[in-house]
């Protein structure tokens, strides 16, 4: 059953480049300390953004660096709505409740069905799936976790390709309470994040 509390305690942070930058930092430290993968993997599009920053501030010096990704019909469905106009010009306090709103919906959703429903499957090209063979100890990143469907198929892909592997998952927010997979790392919890190319971001509120 979901708990209704729960949306009492959600948050909505919006990280401007700046802040951006940061977290992005603080991920990638726990990473180094607490994983040392010698293999990333970025899922586009959000967590291939965060890997980018990550090693543009310097980060994961002789690492390796890979992408899987994974489309979702739902976000699909965003990009031909074309919203992102009229998401700028609301209100922050309205587009903070939408997104509320919006999360529970989809949280609600998957509390009900729980994984038997799919929007899609992870693609891995030659050159990442080479990587992954040749690897020991490899991290997704993805920049949030909610039904965490996305994360898992791709970590089982991961498996699949490289049984004796080690497969470990960061993401900046996990946003669901009972995810099919909870990350390894985390920077927030029950936080609704607004990043740089989110279709309601605007860097003047």
């Amino acid at each position: 059953m979901f708990d209704f509390a729960r949306l009492l305690t959600l948050k909505v942070h919006m990280l401007n480049k700046s802040d951006f930058s940061s977290v992005c930092s603080r991920l990638a430290r726990k990473i180094e300390v607490d994983i040392k993968p010698d293999l990333v993997i970025g899922i586009p599009k959000g967590g291939a953004v965060i890997c980018r920053q990550m090693f543009l501030s310097g980060f994961f010096k002789n690492v390796c660096y890979g992408e899987v990704s994974y489309q979702r019909v739902t976000t699909k469905y965003k990009k031909e709505m074309k919203i992102r106009w009229l998401l700028k010009r609301l209100p922050i306090q309205v587009n903070n409740l939408l997104r509320i709103l919006e999360s529970t919906v989809r949280e609600i959703k998957h509390e009900s069905f729980r994984g038997r429903y799919s929007n899609g499957q992870p693609i891995c090209e030659m050159k990442t799936e080479e990587l992954i063979r040749k690897s020991s100890t490899i991290v997704v990143i993805d920049d949030a976790v909610d039904s965490g469907e996305t994360i898992l198929k791709v970590s089982n892909m991961i498996s699949e390709i490289n049984a004796t592997a080690m497969v470990k998952t960061a993401v900046i927010t996990k946003t669901f309470k009972n995810p099919l997979l909870h990350p390894d790392i985390t920077i927030f919890c029950d936080v609704l994040v607004r990043y740089p190319w989110s279709e309601d971001y605007c860097d003047e509120r």
